[in-house]
């Protein structure tokens, strides 16, 4: 038996003697073969061994090889060769590597089963250990012997990162195994083999300082953190990872860690007993909250969820951070409403101190008062139009990565059935990212099964990365009811009476103590001899009339008020609203709370909540309609003096319910910009949705009013791209503005609906309308809509072709904006100039579109538009790729694509990655615009829109292109021709595919496709394609002639290139084409003269290509005449490492290989 150990330095054992092989090559050799599981070809071994070998004299070294391989082996059997491969008789040896990776193959896949908190089956946590073991802590491979050559090193170093790899996989599993068993030591250990490994790994140093603190060790964790803080500034010159700066509190401040909560339970059972039944599911439950994750809790009213949710809580095995976010049946229209309440309640002002300010700043809108804790933080602008909801989204994140840093959390969203969108998209948010874990806690939610929420619904529906446990509780049984009755009244209940209790209750925890509190106080009262003696109440709203009945007036009508406010009631403002003040509201408020109506919230000095949501439902069932509308009204009129527009929701409700149908109009479209604001689109359309109703409910409303709400509302359904949408709201604006017989709305209508041919690709449709429109907004002279109509105007035109046409209606917005100060109206003429940026490029003008697009950017950037930002730098970006000017085109994209992420604009996103990959093609990073073209088209594909899947597609044509790979570039090209369909990308990508079929030989299909690129982009005045089609037919003529000609077409391409681009780079590329023929004619002196000025400037700008063809001429010209080109020779070789440098991640180094090859043999 041949034993091979490639783990630490390689070595080799005979019958457990070590051999002595004595040619580094035959020792690489064995170890090389040891390592793969199947023989290898001999053509393969000869060209990672002897790369700079012939095949010939390659493999006559490797038999050479194998020949003294053979020679120090004991038994030269152990080598199994065929006529074409080689290899290591699999019966006969035995390799250390290849039985890790036999158990690693046999392992991850059964670990890949299971959650990734689970604990680990023993059999398998013992296999797991085994693996590590066998690795220990050596290296692959380690030693020079694989340095044999730059191909060989390249395998030991892949190899060696795929067993780090999977070394630091099963370090991570037997860690969160061990904290699972409480057994802090071991986890500590496996912990410190995993880093190191890798010392750097921020989700090992993460767990391992929180493993220090939870197993009370805080002087290692100060030493770790120190030491580790120390590293990070000296390597990387840079601070620690935001995920262990959250540690630095809990670690150097535990005092502040370990403050007592702010959050406690808010709905106390009616009597303090003992947690009745549902065993089997608190089992899970707590099996979940160990563990870590997310939880689904079912119930009907009253059935006890938030019971047992907090019965789990105090069961923990050790104390988590607690997190309530209640939400309310009348703020459903609220964005995050839950969230905020939760965050006002549990974050302590230090903690706000600690919080990153990228993220505190956005959620001064969610909570002002943040501002107040940091005195440096400015909130945001009123003026600021919205907040991507991807920022808030990842904001809260943040936070609740900040209030995890110290121990896991228990968040719980009780009531969910009445959950907004926003708040559940928060959720979604969150179990995509896998969120909730052993360190990071468990999240609960808890749903009436009665009650539905579609939105909940849905979210249920989806498939997460993190799993959601899902529980359902039941009624109590006969024998649960038997037990709380004793626990309850202290004596036995007989058999027939818990049964009948079950039954007439229906096993009902909430129905069962109030019925129980009931017979105690009668039984105490009357001295009876059983509590069980007296008649049973025929309903829950039999035992609450009977406690009302028993109330002051006072007290009475203070109940009622809070009834109609809400779940949970600011009791002053109660007491305003009833009059019921003073030392009288006082005594009332005491006597609710002694009746167990009302108790107070925790924390919060003026605001008192009903012990559950159904007594106050019941309560409502005894308010008359009439009485019910008054106290709406009066609730509204004490309200709206006190409310944030945060709250804008609450006070329509109550407008609306009070009958006061104008009041709460204008109240739900405050409530929809305020939504707008937050990107909480759902609640948005809600609130329009909900003013759109009351139009049904009266005729009052005026044109101002009708206006604003169809106008705002527009503005979001465009957006959504929602064509069905946006001609339904538009029809019935149109009918409201004839019935107003108002000539803006009518207008405003027609003009809104050619939204939807937009949406559609529609635009003749489009343009029908606006001009229909046109009429009416010009009577009315309101400026903003007639602005909006220009532009409308405008755009449909430049997307049926009419560029020219288009920017008439563009400057005249321009005209009327001119002296704006309006909001509205500065918008309008940033979307103008940023109109006018793409046609003028498109129309060949890039000077004069950069000049706009720059304008945009000031104006979208003033007013906090980030759709409009980055759609300039869009542009800038095309205008300085047409310019030549690829440095700064690259620059503008790259900040385009980074305040698209923040905001998950898809479509100015797949825009903006495709011009910066254009402008890196130019510059020679292949790596970099590679990853964008490839990011293009993949957001293309799934948003459906294949102008930006061609333009992909361009881009990947033209990195083949200058690798002369002209095959994989025609393929690149005539997918974007196709994708792109009409849309003028089309054109982009013909012109491009004709000359790949001219490279490849096919010279009359090629110029063909050249020719139809070149007729339909004049046509079109689409000048900036044109242009680069016309260097293309250059290049073919210059080859191939007649040379007079070329001249001709050369002479209008210079006269129109120095009119439009005012700059040398069309004169340059002429000058580079002319050296050709030169240089074909003999005429060697004058192509290097040629060459001069081109190559100076390519140089400077860092056009990279351009000057390497360039250098190519001069370096041949001056090798005709005699003279050395040595020069030209170092700079090549400089741009040639210059591209292959950057080549990387692009999976292009056979493309590479093969354009080395090409260029210099050429």
């Amino acid at each position: 038996m041949l034993q091979i150990h490639l783990f630490g330095t390689p070595t080799a054992f005979c019958k457990d003697e070590p051999l002595q092989i004595q040619h580094r090559a035959s020792r690489a050799l064995l170890f090389y073969l040891a390592a793969q599981n199947h023989p290898v070809s001999r053509s393969a071994l000869a060209g990672l061994f002897w790369p700079d070998f012939d095949e010939q004299k390659a493999r006559a070294t490797l038999r050479d090889y194998l020949h003294k391989l053979r020679h120090n082996l004991c038994d030269n059997q152990f080598i199994l060769t065929q006529q074409e491969t080689i290899g290591l008789d699999p019966a006969r040896i035995q390799v250390d590597y290849r039985d890790f990776q036999a158990q690693t193959a046999e392992i991850f896949p059964q670990i890949s089963r299971l959650s990734a908190e689970a604990s680990l089956p023993a059999p398998l946590y013992q296999q797991l250990t085994r693996v590590v073991n066998l690795r220990q802590e050596y290296g692959f491979l380690q030693g020079n012997d694989m340095d044999f050559s730059n191909e060989l090193a390249a395998w030991r170093e892949n190899r060696a990162q795929e067993v780090e790899t999977q070394l630091l996989l099963a370090l991570e599993r037997l860690s969160n195994h061990e904290r699972l068993m409480q057994r802090y030591d071991l986890a500590i250990h496996w912990l410190t083999l995993g880093l190191r490994i890798d010392r750097y790994n921020t989700s090992f140093n993460e767990e391992i300082l929180k493993t220090f603190l939870q197993s009370d060790l805080p002087t290692r964790a100060r030493e770790h953190f120190t030491s580790l803080r120390a590293a990070f500034r000296k390597d990387f010159d840079d601070e620690l990872p935001p995920e262990i700066l959250a540690l630095e509190a809990p670690i150097f401040h535990p005092e502040i860690a370990s403050t007592a909560d702010n959050s406690t339970w808010p709905v106390r059972p009616t009597m303090q007993v003992p947690f009745t039944g549902q065993t089997d599911l608190l089992s899970v439950f707590q099996r979940v909250t160990r563990r870590g994750g997310a939880l689904m809790l079912f119930g009907e009213a009253g059935a006890g969820k938030t019971r047992l949710a907090r019965e789990a809580y105090q069961r923990q095995a050790s104390a988590s951070r607690l997190l309530l976010a209640p939400c309310q049946p009348m703020e459903t229209s609220l964005p995050f409403a839950p969230w905020v309440a939760m965050l006002r309640a549990c974050v302590r002002p230090e903690e706000w101190k600690r919080l990153d300010s990228v993220w505190a700043r956005p959620l001064t809108l969610l909570l002002p008062e943040i501002a107040n804790f940091r005195p440096g933080l400015s909130p945001l602008p009123p003026q600021n139009p919205e907040i991507p909801l991807l920022t808030l989204l990842e904001a809260i994140r943040q936070v609740l990565i900040l209030l995890s840093a110290a121990r896991p959390l228990f968040l719980f969203l009780d009531d969910a059935q009445w959950a907004d969108e926003s708040t559940l998209e928060e959720i979604a948010y969150l179990l995509k990212n896998k969120f909730f874990d052993l360190r990071r806690g468990v999240l609960v939610l808890a749903s009436r099964l009665e009650a539905r929420n579609h939105l909940l619904d849905q979210l249920l529906l989806t498939t997460f990365p993190q799993t959601v446990t899902r529980l359902e509780m039941r009624p109590l049984n006969t024998q649960e009811v038997a037990e709380l009755c004793q626990l309850v009244l202290g004596v036995p209940a007989p058999a027939k009476m818990a049964q009948r209790l079950e039954q007439d209750l229906s096993g009902n925890p909430l129905f069962l103590l109030e019925t129980l509190q009931i017979f105690r106080e009668t039984y105490v009262n009357a001295g009876a001899v059983s509590p069980y003696d007296f008649p049973l109440p025929h309903s829950v709203l039999e035992v609450l009339n009977q406690r009302v009945d028993a109330l002051s007036i006072s007290a009475r009508e203070l109940l009622q008020c809070a009834a109609v406010m809400g779940s949970r009631v600011e009791i002053h403002l109660a007491q305003q609203v009833t009059g019921v003040d003073g030392v009288e509201g006082v005594r009332a408020v005491e006597e609710l709370q002694h009746a167990r109506l009302l108790e107070p919230v925790s924390g919060e000095m003026l605001l008192y909540a009903f012990p559950h949501e159904k007594i106050r439902e019941a309560l409502l069932t005894n308010i008359s309609p009439a009485r019910e509308r008054l106290l709406h009204q009066k609730i509204a009129e004490t309200l709206q003096f006190t409310l944030p527009q945060a709250q804008s929701a609450r006070l329509a409700y109550h407008f609306e319910k009070a009958g006061n149908f104008l009041r709460a109009f204008d109240s739900w479209i405050s409530a929809g910009h305020y939504a707008y604001r937050l990107n909480a689109i759902g609640e948005t359309i809600s609130a329009y949705r909900h003013a759109e109703h009351l139009l049904s409910l009266s005729t009052h409303f005026s044109d101002e009013q009708l206006y604003r709400l169809y106008t705002d509302w527009n503005k979001v359904v465009f957006e959504m791209d929602d064509a069905v949408e946006i001609e339904r709201i538009n029809h019935s604006f149109l009918n409201l503005g004839r019935e107003h017989n108002s000539s803006l709305l009518i207008g405003a209508a027609l003009s809104s609906l050619s939204n939807a041919g937009m949406a559609r690709n529609e635009f003749a449709d489009g343009l029908k309308n606006v001009r229909l429109a046109h009429a009416y907004v010009e009577y009315s002279e309101n400026l903003y809509e007639i602005t909006t109509l220009y532009n409308r105007t405008g755009v449909l035109l430049y997307m049926l072709g009419d560029l020219r046409g288009s920017q008439e209606w563009f400057a005249r917005t321009l005209a009327l904006t001119e002296t704006a100060m309006d909001r509205d109206l500065l918008l309008a003429r940033a979307s103008a100039h940023y109109q006018m940026a793409i046609t003028e490029t498109l129309c060949g003008y890039p000077i004069s579109g950069e000049q706009h697009a720059q304008e945009s950017l000031r104006l979208h950037h003033e007013q906090a538009d980030t759709y409009g930002e980055i759609g300039a730098y869009s542009v800038i970006s095309l205008a300085c790729y047409l310019m030549g000017q690829y440095q700064q085109g690259r620059q503008a994209a790259l900040e385009g694509i980074a305040q698209a992420k923040r905001i998950s604009g898809w479509r100015m996103d797949g825009y903006i990655n495709c011009y910066a990959g254009l402008n890196e093609v130019e510059m020679g990073l292949l790596g970099a615009a590679w990853q964008h073209g490839q990011r293009a088209i993949e957001i293309g594909r799934k948003q459906g829109h294949g102008e930006i899947t061609g333009l992909g597609c361009k881009v990947i044509g033209d990195i083949y292109a200058h690798l002369k790979n002209y095959k994989k570039a025609a393929e690149m090209y005539q997918q974007g021709m196709v994708t792109a369909g009409e849309h003028f990308v089309a054109l982009e990508n013909m012109h491009c595919y004709g000359f790949a079929l001219y490279q490849q030989g096919q010279h009359a299909v090629g110029k063909d496709f050249l020719r139809t690129a070149l007729e339909k982009s004049e046509q079109a005045q689409l000048w900036s394609i044109n242009f680069l089609a016309v260097l293309h037919e250059l290049t073919i003529l210059a080859e191939e002639g007649p040379q007079e000609t070329f001249y001709q077409r050369a002479k209008w391409f210079s006269h129109e290139i120095s009119i439009r681009l005012k700059q040398d780079i069309g004169q340059f590329t002429l000058a580079r084409l002319e050296a050709g023929i030169a240089l074909r004619n003999g005429e060697c002196h004058r192509a290097v003269q040629l060459l001069d000025r081109p190559l100076t400037w390519y140089r400077q700008i860092g056009q990279s290509w351009n000057e390497l063809n360039g250098l190519k001429l001069q370096a041949r010209a001056l090798d005709d005449m005699k003279e050395d080109p040595s020069a030209q020779c170092l700079r090549m070789h400089e741009l040639l490492m210059f591209l292959q440098e950057n080549l990387s991640p692009a999976p292009l180094e056979d493309e590479m290989d093969s354009f080395w090859i090409k260029f210099l043999s050429e």
